[in-house]
């Protein structure tokens, strides 16, 4: 009777202490990444795209994008969302939304449904 307890006890902690596939990817994707492929296009030398994002809860969070060279941009804030291993970014009055199709702590792969692919790097 005691082996079928701690067995319960057990099975209810691993379950418990399991998180989503949405927890993961916002944990691994917290931080500074650097924008290597941008829509199938790869970074020009001299220029830099780099995301801040700050996790939330519940695989949301808020963020901010810089640029310079190439992509010479203002400096603009962003929200975000991970549902079903998928990622949105809301910005001003646009939304773009990837299937996360890799991420580890090094690199996360981003494919939007048109099939272009955005690659993050570790900063």
């Amino acid at each position: 009777m005691k082996k079928i307890i701690f067995a319960l006890i057990a099975i209810t902690m691993l379950s418990l202490s399991s998180c989503s596939k949405e927890t993961r990817i916002n944990n691994k994707l917290d931080g500074f990444w650097n924008v290597t492929q941008s829509d199938n296009i790869v970074m020009p030398a001299g220029s830099t795209l780099t995301l801040d994002f700050s996790k939330g809860k519940k695989g949301a969070g808020t963020g901010t994008s810089k640029g310079t060279g190439y992509f010479i941009l203002a400096t603009y804030d962003f929200a975000y969302q991970i549902t079903s291993n998928k990622l949105e970014i809301l910005h001003a009055s646009t939304k773009d939304s990837y299937t996360v199709t890799e991420y580890t702590s090094q690199n996360i792969t981003l494919t939007k449904s048109n099939g272009t692919i955005s690659k993050l790097e570790a900063k």
